[in-house]
């Protein structure tokens, strides 16, 4: 797995084949309606459950290497480790870095620009 620190996106390997994740606004937005529930926190718990919906609609809902059609039938246990990590990566690649004196977990401060 590799990812690109400056763009976000995550590159894996599952069933011998390359996928790109990229947890941008949008893609995460729809992640999260798929999964109805509240916050990235309770997504996390999910994937770390090995939840199926946390890790398909992950999969397709991050896809941005244009081949999230793969997803819909491939078997979720052989390729559940390296699925829930790629999905975790691609979230956490998204999140700002914590500044320094603050809690780690919790995010960094951010500022809005224009």
């Amino acid at each position: 797995m590799q990812v690109n620190e400056v763009t976000g996106e995550v590159t894996f390997k599952l069933a011998g084949k390359t996928y790109r994740l990229h947890a941008g606004m949008k893609r995460l937005a729809e992640y999260q309606a798929k999964l109805a529930v509240p916050g990235l926190q309770m997504t996390q718990l999910l994937l770390t459950q090995s939840d199926p919906r946390a890790i398909y609609f992950g999969l397709k809902c991050l896809c941005s290497s244009g081949n999230g059609a793969d997803f819909d039938d491939m078997l979720l246990a052989p390729h559940l480790p390296a699925a829930a990590a790629a999905i975790s990566a691609a979230i956490q690649a998204g999140l700002p870095e914590p500044e320094k004196g603050d809690d780690a977990g919790k995010g960094g401060a951010t500022e809005a620009q224009s």
